[in-house]
C-alpha cells in the first residue's frame, strides 16, 4: 500500500520540443485536468490542447479457450466516488526515460509493457503493448477530451463527431476545427460515446473544477502474438509512414542531444556510477523545457525555427524572466551555445522599446511586456552566452545583434520606457511602475489589484542593473572602451546611490 500511495503522489512529464506534453501520476490514475497521454500544441509552443486522457484497456488472455479471461486494467476516478484501478492495482514497475514504460503482471506468469512515446516536433504520440508469457489480444477504448488544456468538459458536445475511419484501422475524432486521428495495428470499430463525471483529487484539493466528461469514438481490437502500437496525432489523415515505424530504441534527435549534453557535463564529473546517471536524469530533465515556436506544427520541425525556454509544465509558456535564468544551466553548461544563441535572438526580435517580452501569452503567442527584470536579465544572459561561446559564429551572433539589443536596453532605461521604466538622474538607479502594475518577479494581480505592490526602486533591481552595466562593460571593452568606461561609472554611480 506505501508503494501504491508513491506511486499516485508521483508524477512523469514527457515533452515534444514544441510545447506539446504528455504527463502523469506514475499509477496511471489522472488525478490533474492536465494529464493525458497526448497535449499537442496548436501554434507551437501554445495554445495547447489535450487530445487523448487515457486508454481504458481490456486485456484477454487465452482467448478462443475455456480458460479465456478478461483483465480489466482501467484506470479512472469517478465523481460518484467509483475507482477503477485495474491497472493500478496490478502495476509491477514503472520507468522514465525517453518514453513512459509501465509493467503490469496480468496473471498465469505473464505480464503486459506498455510503452508511450511522444514524436518530437510532430504532435504526435505512439503507444505499443507487448504481452510476454501468454496469448492474447487487447481491447482499448479511447478517452479523448477534445479541449484546450487548462479547461474542462463540463457535459457532452454535439459538435464532437467521427469525422472518418479508414480500412476499419483508423478514426479521426473532430471538435469544430480540431482533429484528432488514432491509426491501430488492429482493428476499429465505432461506437461513439461519452463517459462522464471523471473527477480528477488534485483539482478538487485545489477549489478548482474538477469534473471532466470525456468521448470515446469506439474499441480497437489488437492481437498481442507481435507486439501492436497505436498512433495518435494531431489532424486527420496522412502519410506518416515514418511515425507509423518507430520502434523502442531507434535512434533520434533528443537521445543524441542529451547524449551529447551529458558527455559534456561528464567531462569535469566525480566518475561516480550513480552521478552519472544524476547528469544523464538532469540532461534528460532539462531538454524538456527547450522549445522551438512557430506557427503551426509542421512548421515547428523546421530545424532554423526559434529557439525558446517554457517556464515550467503544464501552465507556463514562454516567459523572458525564467529563460533567460536558466538559460546558462539548460543550454550553456550542456555545451547547446547555438540553440542558446538562437533563443535570445527570439526574444531580441520581439523587442520593442528596449524591453524584451515578459512572456508570450499561451492564448496565441503575442508579446507581453510588462517586466523591469527581464531586459536585464537579458544582457546578463547575452554575455554569459559570449563568455561561454568559442565557435566563430555563435559570438558573431552575440556581438553582431544580440550586443546591440543590449545598447537598446540600456539606452531606454536611461532615457525612459513603457511602464514609467526609467533611470532616475539624481542617483543612477531604476524607477519603475505605479499602484496598477507589476512588474517584478512577484507580480500577482487579480481583478485590476496588484499583491505585492512594488512600484519605485526595488533592490533586486538596482544590482540587476548594475550587473548589466558592468558585465556589458567587460564585453564590449577592447571593441568600444568609450562606451565600456562610460557603462562602467553608471555602474558606479548606481553602486554609491544603493549604499
Amino acid at each position: 500500500p506505501a508503494e501504491r500511495l508513491q506511486l499516485d503522489s508521483r508524477e512523469w512529464l514527457l515533452s515534444d520540443a514544441s510545447g506539446g506534453y504528455a504527463m502523469g501520476s506514475a499509477s496511471g490514475v489522472p488525478d490533474r485536468r492536465y494529464h493525458g497521454l497526448l497535449t499537442a500544441s496548436l501554434s507551437p509552443p501554445v495554445s495547447r490542447v489535450m487530445l487523448l486522457t487515457s486508454m481504458a484497456e481490456i486485456l484477454w488472455l487465452h482467448p478462443d479457450t475455456p480458460s479465456a479471461k478478461p483483465i480489466d486494467l482501467t484506470d479512472m476516478r469517478f465523481a460518484d466516488g467509483t475507482l477503477l484501478s485495474g491497472g493500478r492495482d496490478r502495476l509491477i514497475s514503472f520507468e522514465l526515460g525517453e518514453e513512459a514504460v509501465w509493467t503490469y503482471d496480468v496473471g498465469d506468469g505473464a505480464t503486459l509493457t506498455k510503452r508511450l512515446y511522444l514524436h518530437e516536433q510532430r504532435a504526435a504520440a505512439t503507444i505499443r503493448y507487448e504481452l510476454a508469457g501468454a496469448h492474447g489480444w487487447l481491447q482499448c477504448r479511447p478517452l479523448m477530451p477534445m479541449r484546450d488544456h487548462h479547461h474542462l468538459n463540463h457535459g457532452p458536445d454535439a459538435t464532437v463527431r467521427l469525422a472518418g475511419t479508414a480500412c476499419g484501422q483508423s478514426v479521426t475524432v473532430e471538435r469544430g476545427g480540431l482533429q484528432a486521428t488514432i491509426e491501430a495495428q488492429g482493428s476499429f470499430k465505432p461506437e461513439p460515446t461519452w463517459w462522464h463525471g471523471v473527477r480528477y483529487t488534485t483539482e478538487t484539493s485545489r477549489g478548482y473544477d474538477d469534473t471532466d466528461c470525456l468521448f470515446c469514438p469506439g474499441e480497437l481490437h489488437l492481437s498481442l502474438e507481435q507486439p501492436a502500437q497505436v498512433l495518435v496525432r494531431l489532424g486527420g489523415h496522412a502519410e506518416d509512414a515514418d511515425l507509423r515505424s518507430w520502434k523502442p530504441g531507434q535512434s533520434c534527435d533528443r537521445r543524441q542531444r542529451i547524449e551529447r549534453a551529458s558527455g559534456v557535463l561528464l567531462r569535469s564529473g566525480s566518475g561516480d556510477q550513480a552521478d552519472d546517471q544524476a547528469v544523464l536524469a538532469l540532461a534528460r530533465a532539462a531538454d524538456q523545457f527547450v522549445v522551438r515556436r512557430g506557427p503551426t506544427p509542421r512548421s515547428a520541425r523546421d530545424e532554423h525555427a526559434q529557439v525558446s525556454i517554457l517556464a515550467g509544465y503544464p501552465w507556463f509558456s514562454d516567459w523572458g524572466r525564467d529563460a533567460m535564468i536558466s538559460m546558462p544551466g539548460l543550454l550553456l553548461a550542456t555545451g547547446r551555445t547555438q540553440e542558446a544563441a538562437s533563443m535570445l535572438r527570439t526574444f531580441a526580435h520581439a523587442q520593442k522599446d528596449g524591453l524584451i517580452p515578459n512572456r508570450f501569452s499561451d492564448e496565441g503567442g503575442q508579446a507581453e511586456y510588462n517586466t523591469v527584470d527581464a531586459s536585464l536579465w537579458f544582457v546578463h544572459a547575452v554575455c554569459q552566452l559570449a563568455a561561454a561561446s568559442s565557435d566563430t559564429d555563435t559570438r558573431g551572433i552575440a556581438f553582431d545583434e544580440l550586443i546591440p539589443a543590449c545598447y537598446d536596453v540600456i539606452s531606454s532605461y536611461l532615457t525612459g520606457t513603457r511602464y514609467d521604466i526609467k533611470v532616475d538622474p539624481a542617483d543612477g538607479l531604476v524607477s519603475a511602475g505605479n499602484q496598477t502594475t507589476q512588474l517584478t518577479w512577484m507580480d500577482a494581480k487579480r481583478d485590476g489589484y496588484v499583491f505585492t505592490p512594488r512600484h519605485g526602486k526595488p533592490v533586486e533591481i538596482q544590482a540587476l542593473w548594475q550587473s548589466a552595466l558592468r558585465s556589458l562593460a567587460v564585453l564590449v571593452a577592447s571593441s568600444d572602451i568609450r562606451r565600456s568606461r562610460d557603462l562602467t561609472a553608471r555602474a558606479d554611480q548606481a553602486a554609491e546611490a544603493i549604499r
